[in-house]
């Protein structure tokens, strides 16, 4: 008896280990971002163009001063400018990729410290980067009059090229759902679908004309900011915000602005409500929305080349002023009333929450 009770404890003792093991495997300690520039708000400015003067700011949402303090963090940590008309950058684990448009490249730096990791990957009028499991994804105009633009698929680990995708004209933005790519073509009227298993455009869906940004809401529906075409391009065509599910794109919702220019579309981390700029102005609209807010209310009553909304709901505005001079960020509440404002670099045109 005391014998059997001895083996059903062992035998318990044993189930308990095995048990202990399997849940930590299965839930390993995640990878926590370190270096300097662990947690902040990167502040992306282009520079002039042909001027080579694009530049990364660094703000730790501490310390205001951070921003003067810091400058440019690329120039600080390679002693090197970082090119000609800097366009966007992406995160993944410690690395960060930074589209440099005009200088025909993206560079590599360690996330944390800014420092260089590898020599740059050339492209042809890179625009935007976005990642799926091991690849990064760069939209590419490949030249102002190619018939169509592409993506280049790249391998996180090794810096290389492994394919690039024929797209649509002038492909920009870039918006992932589930395993899918859905890449805007700025000088059309479609949004490009790329499947990430095979690295193939399996379908084209037709938006409005000119779709410039994109986000995805927290019931899954995608929205699609169309700029229209304005009048040096063409027939002039009305900006539309354009609503689907990407399961039946087909099935559209669509509201028409009474004009062209429309652009920046974003949404807060709940992913309840949008921000986007129309003439000169900022609107506010929620995702439950049935009409495009009044043309006579807008939420900040400026003009912005950049939007950005940080996870607490704070809201950035890029003023690039005369896209010669440094430019101005300055900051909001979520009821749009003004926090402060910090100098930063020529043209700045977006922001990387970390």
């Amino acid at each position: 008896m005391l014998k059997s009770i001895k083996l059903a404890a062992i035998y318990v003792a044993a189930l308990f280990l095995l048990a202990s093991c399997e849940e930590t495997k299965q839930t390993p300690a995640p990878i926590l971002p370190k270096g300097r520039y662990a947690t902040g708000i990167f502040i992306i400015s282009e520079g002039g163009f042909q001027k080579s003067n694009g530049s990364i700011s660094y703000f730790n949402r501490k310390d205001l001063d951070s921003v003067a303090i810091g400058g440019d963090i690329f120039a600080k940590a390679n002693s090197r400018n970082l090119g000609d008309i800097v366009q966007d950058m992406a995160i993944v684990n410690d690395k960060a990729f930074i589209v440099v448009n005009n200088s025909n490249k993206v560079e590599i730096v360690d996330a944390g410290t800014f420092k260089s990791l590898a020599p740059e990957i050339k492209l042809q009028l890179p625009r935007h980067a976005v990642a799926v499991g091991n690849k990064l994804y760069v939209t590419e105009w490949v030249s102002f009059s190619a018939p169509n633009g592409q993506v280049s698929v790249i391998d996180i680990a090794t810096y290389k090229v492994l394919k690039t995708i024929q797209v649509g004209i002038l492909p920009d933005n870039m918006l992932v759902v589930g395993t899918k790519i859905l890449v805007a073509n700025t000088n059309e009227n479609t949004l490009s679908v790329i499947n990430t298993e095979f690295d193939t455009v399996e379908n084209t869906i037709k938006v409005g004309d000119r779709p410039n940004s994109l986000v995805q809401d927290a019931s899954g529906n995608v929205w699609v900011l169309c700029g229209g075409t304005p009048s040096w391009a063409g027939t002039p065509t009305n900006a539309k915000l354009v609503r689907f599910n990407p399961n039946t794109a087909t099935q559209q919702t669509t509201f028409e602005f009474a004009g062209g220019g429309a652009g920046g579309l974003v949404i807060n981390s709940e992913k309840n409500t949008m921000l986007y700029s129309y003439r000169l102005r900022i609107f506010s609209i929620t995702t439950s929305a049935t009409t495009l807010p009044s043309i006579d209310k807008p939420f900040i009553n400026r003009r912005f080349y950049g939007l950005g909304i940080d996870k607490d709901g704070t809201i950035y505005g890029a003023d690039a002023l005369n896209y010669s001079v440094n430019g101005r960020v300055i900051r909001y509440n979520k009821s749009g009333i003004v926090l402060d404002s910090m100098t930063v670099g020529v043209a700045p045109n977006g922001f990387l929450f970390r």
